[in-house]
C-alpha cells in the first residue's frame, strides 16, 4: 500500500536530511525487510525524507497547532517513533495532530521542562516511560488507559499542591470513566521525570510547594538530569550543570540566593572559570 501523501507542492525535488540524522541505505535491504519497516520498496530515500517534511508542513496548516515550537514538534515525533523512514498515513497524521494539540495546551512550567529536556535521551528511554505509565492502576475496560486517581497519587508524591494537581488533571482530560490514555500521559513525560527526581532527591519531603517558585520563574534552574548532554552523568550536580548554573548567574537569570548554600562556593569557582572561557566550553 502506498503511503498517504499530503497536499502541497515542494519548491525543489532535492531533499536533504537534517544534519546528524542517520540515513537508511535502501540498497542493502531486501523488499521484505523494507515492508517490515513500513517502507514501500519502490520509494527512494529522498521520497521518504520528503514525506516526513510534507507531514511537518501539513502540521503547520492545522489551525489549532500552527504555533507549535520546533522543540515541541520534535518531541511529538520522537515519542511516536516517527523518523525519515516512517510512512505517514492519514491515520498517523491524525494521531500526530492530536498529540501536537495536547502539547501546545500544556501549562507554562511543563512546556519549560520540555524545552530543557534531552530529546535523544527521551527517545532512548521510551520503553522505560511506557513502563512508568503501566505502574499505575490499569483501567478495567482498556489496557491502554489508567485510572486518574492512581496518577493523582504520583502528583501528590511529586510535590504539586492541590491547585496544581487539579490543573494538571484537567489538562490530562480524563474520560467519562475517569481514566487517562497513554496519548495524554506522554505529553507530560518531562513533568513526571522532574517529579521522579524530586522523590529520589528526598523521598521523605512531603512539601507541596516544590514547583511554586519555579512556576513564577520559568527561566530559572534546570531541574532535570536529562538536561545533561549524552555521555555526561545523569546528575544535577554534574560539571555541565554547574557550568550552566554559573553562566545563568553571570547572565542574571538567577541570583545567588537561589543557589543552595552548600553549592555557592563551588558555583563561585565555576563562575570565575566561565569568565575566562568561551561559551559552550
Amino acid at each position: 500500500m502506498l503511503p498517504f501523501v499530503f497536499a502541497g507542492n515542494t519548491k525543489s525535488t532535492k531533499v536533504k536530511l537534517r544534519q546528524g540524522k542517520k540515513k537508511i541505505d535502501l540498497s542493502k535491504l531486501t523488499d521484505e525487510d523494507l515492508i517490515r519497516l513500513g517502507i514501500d520498496p519502490n520509494l527512494s530515500k529522498q521520497d521518504i525524507a520528503r514525506l516526513l517534511r510534507e507531514a511537518k508542513q501539513a502540521i503547520d496548516g492545522v489551525a489549532s497547532v500552527n504555533h507549535i515550537t520546533e522543540k515541541q514538534l520534535e518531541y511529538v515525533l520522537k515519542v511516536l517513533k516517527i523518523d525519515d523512514a516512517t510512512q505517514v498515513t492519514f491515520r498517523m497524521f491524525a494521531v500526530i495532530s492530536a498529540l501536537c494539540e495536547r502539547v501546545t495546551q500544556m501549562d507554562p512550567w511543563s512546556k519549560h521542562l520540555l524545552e530543557i529536556c534531552d530529546l535523544l535521551d527521551i527517545e532512548r528511554k521510551m520503553t522505560l516511560y511506557k513502563a512508568m505509565f503501566y505502574t499505575n492502576v490499569n483501567s478495567d475496560r482498556d489496557a491502554n488507559f489508567i485510572k486518574a486517581d492512581s496518577l493523582k497519587i504520583e502528583l501528590i508524591a511529586g510535590g504539586l499542591n492541590w491547585k496544581q494537581q487539579e490543573f494538571i488533571m484537567e489538562k490530562l482530560q480524563p474520560n467519562y470513566f475517569n481514566e487517562i490514555s497513554f496519548l495524554d500521559y506522554i505529553c507530560y513525560i518531562p513533568l513526571f521525570l522532574s517529579m521522579h527526581d524530586n522523590i529520589v532527591d528526598n523521598p521523605l519531603n512531603m512539601a507541596n510547594n516544590k514547583y511554586d517558585q519555579l512556576l513564577r520563574k520559568p527561566s530559572g534552574l534546570p531541574r532535570q538530569r536529562d538536561h545533561n548532554p549524552l555521555g555526561n552523568p545523569l546528575s544535577r550536580d554534574s560539571s555541565f550543570q554547574n557550568k550552566q548554573m554559573a553562566r545563568d548567574l553571570l547572565e542574571g537569570k538567577i541570583s545567588m540566593e537561589e543557589v543552595k548554600r552548600e553549592k555557592r562556593e563551588l558555583i563561585t569557582k565555576y563562575t570565575k572559570y566561565a569568565l575566562k572561557m568561551p561559551y559552550g566550553v
